[in-house]
Order: C-alpha cells, then sequence, then structure tokens
C-alpha cells in the first residue's frame, strides 16, 4: 500500500529554479520561422496552457504539413531542454542535512499543514493502516532536483518511519520516484492528452501526427513503461497528494484516474495543496479556494451527483502550504 505525491513545477519554483513558462518565454528567440513559437502567447502562465495551445495550434490547415509541425515542434523541445538544463545547473546540495531534513518533514508530515480536522482525518486513516506504507513519487517535472532532494533524505535516513497498530510495529520506506513525462537527458514528454484537445478532426486518423502529440502515445513509443507504471502506482495508493501540479486539461487522463480510485476504494483520499498568493485566512477565500478546485474536479470526473457526492467528501485541499521550504539557488 502507498502513499504517492504527484509533484509538478511548482516544486522547482519553490527551491529557487526560474523554470515558469514565463520564464521559459523570455528565454525564446525574437526572430525565428518557427511558427509554433511565434503563436504561443507570451501571456500564457502555466505548462499546461502552453500544452493546451499546443493542441489549439493544430488546425486543419496546419495539419496539411504535418512534417513541418512535426520538425518545429521538436525543435521547441530541444530549446525547452536546454533551458531547463541551465536552470538545473544553478542548483546547490551543499546543505544536504538541512535538505533531508526538510523532505522527510514535508513528505511525513504533509497532512499536518491541513486545517485540523482533516489533518485528524489522515493522520487515523495513517494510524489504521496495517502493515508497511511505501512513499511513492510521480513526478510531471523534467529535472532531476526533486530525485536529487529525495537521495539526500533516504541516504540521511535509512528508515523513514515506524508505525505502530494493534500491537505490531511497522516501518515504512521510500519507494521509486517516477518522471511521467520523461527527463531532460532521457527524452521528454510534451503535448495534450487527447486527439480532442486540438482544432483538427483528422488527428485522430493521423497515427504519425499523433505519435509526437498524444503524451500517453510519446510515452508508448519511448517503452519506456511510464504511463502503466504510474497508473499502478495511484490504484495502489490509499493516499495521494498533489503539490505544485496545475489541473490542466492536458493531463485529464490523470485526474480522471484519481477520481476513479476514490469511487473504488472507500478509504483511499485525495490531498490537492495548491497556491493563492491573494489568499486570505477567512472563511471567503477558504469557501472560494475549495469550490473552485471541487468544481474542477467534478467537470473532469463526469459522475453523477450521488457519485460525486460520496467522494468529494474525503478530498482535502490546502492553500499556500509550508512544505519543501529550501531554496536551492
Amino acid at each position: 500500500m502507498r502513499i504517492t505525491f504527484m509533484v509538478g513545477n511548482g516544486f522547482d519554483k519553490r527551491v529557487g529554479l526560474r523554470s515558469g513558462y514565463d520564464d521559459f518565454y523570455k528565454s525564446l528567440p525574437d526572430n525565428t520561422d518557427n511558427d509554433i513559437i511565434n503563436s504561443i502567447k507570451a501571456d500564457t502562465e502555466l505548462w499546461s496552457d502552453m500544452e493546451e495551445r499546443l493542441g489549439e495550434y493544430y488546425t486543419e490547415e496546419i495539419a496539411k504539413n504535418p512534417e513541418r509541425f512535426i520538425e518545429q515542434k521538436h525543435e521547441l523541445e530541444i530549446l525547452l531542454e536546454s533551458y531547463l538544463l541551465s536552470e538545473q545547473k544553478r542548483v546547490d546540495y551543499k546543505k544536504s542535512d538541512e535538505i533531508a531534513l526538510e523532505m522527510r518533514n514535508s513528505v511525513f508530515d504533509f497532512h499536518k499543514t491541513l486545517a485540523a480536522k482533516d489533518s485528524g482525518a489522515i493522520r487515523n486513516l495513517i494510524g489504521s493502516i496495517s502493515g508497511s506504507l511505501q512513499y511513492s513519487f510521480i513526478v510531471f517535472n523534467y529535472t532531476n532536483v526533486f530525485d536529487s532532494c529525495i537521495s539526500l533524505m533516504k541516504s540521511k535516513y535509512k528508515e523513514f518511519s515506524h508505525r505502530s497498530n494493534n500491537g505490531s510495529l511497522y516501518t515504512d520506506g521510500i519507494d521509486r520516484v517516477l518522471h511521467v513525462h520523461g527527463k531532460i537527458d532521457d527524452g521528454i514528454v510534451l503535448g495534450i492528452d487527447n486527439v480532442k484537445q486540438t482544432q483538427c478532426q483528422s488527428l485522430g486518423e493521423s497515427e504519425r501526427v499523433s505519435d509526437y502529440l498524444v503524451k500517453s502515445r510519446l510515452n508508448d513509443i519511448y517503452g519506456e513503461l511510464r504511463t502503466e507504471d504510474a497508473r499502478k502506482m495511484i490504484d495502489d495508493s490509499v493516499i495521494v497528494c498533489i503539490f505544485g501540479l496545475s489541473l490542466g486539461i492536458t493531463d485529464n487522463m490523470w485526474w480522471s484516474r484519481l477520481l476513479k480510485l476514490l469511487e473504488k476504494n472507500d478509504k483511499a483520499r485525495l490531498v490537492v495543496f495548491t497556491y493563492n498568493p491573494a489568499y486570505r485566512k477567512d472563511i471567503y477565500s477558504k469557501r472560494r479556494s475549495t469550490e473552485e478546485l471541487m468544481n474542477r474536479f467534478a467537470g473532469i470526473s463526469g459522475f453523477t451527483e450521488p457519485t460525486w457526492d460520496r467522494i468529494k467528501g474525503r478530498i482535502h485541499i490546502g492553500v499556500n502550504p509550508q512544505l519543501f521550504n529550501i531554496k536551492l539557488c
């Protein structure tokens, strides 16, 4: 049984990388004949938004020259890899003990950043589990920064945590870090969730373009079983935490998977950590932030009202959590 973290670019930004889409956009050449780069709007803030724009760019007109689209998308990916590699090289891991401690506290005590009622529910669930838990990580970033921090934590804390239940003592462990969209050094996956997210009705008939644009198809080509392994991690989880990850439509397959987990497993819980600079600790801000995320998930799920009512009480929202407070550059 697992507790799984799904980690996005919010982590890299948290530790000091200039890894936002707006940062990358500033590094792109001003004068280029790459139509994709020229078409992407400068005011796009999130990576998921950029991927959404990529799908919108692929119209029936663009489909008339698929090879040009493939080549230009590849050029965009090379530029992205180069930019993120330069940011990754800025990272300093010298304060290894501090990094290891903060990582351990953030992973092990994540629920302490939630409201007391939600924290208690999570703590009671973990305490009721017989057998060892594995903490797993599905990372959506292309950098290896999160991996390196987890490695420092593992080297410092050989035994991650101990729990007792009904007179038995269990030792929990740290499992693998899975980059579901690849990494800088082994091929990145940049694209959309499904063919319906383009402006081209014939894309479903174009297997070649789908292979370069639809994320699950890209992962199949790489042959690393990333999608399958991530699905297994989620399905084997009793708690899933989302940190630093925007709920964009280009990752719909994962949001649907999480909600199906809640539907099938009455004990399973979903914890969504979100960042909102305008958030205030009053009932209005709390209700509004919670309702916005809940409505987002409800729209994705397609569940009937009775099913949604049965699972929504096991979705916990944490706004501006004090987790992973590390400065690496």
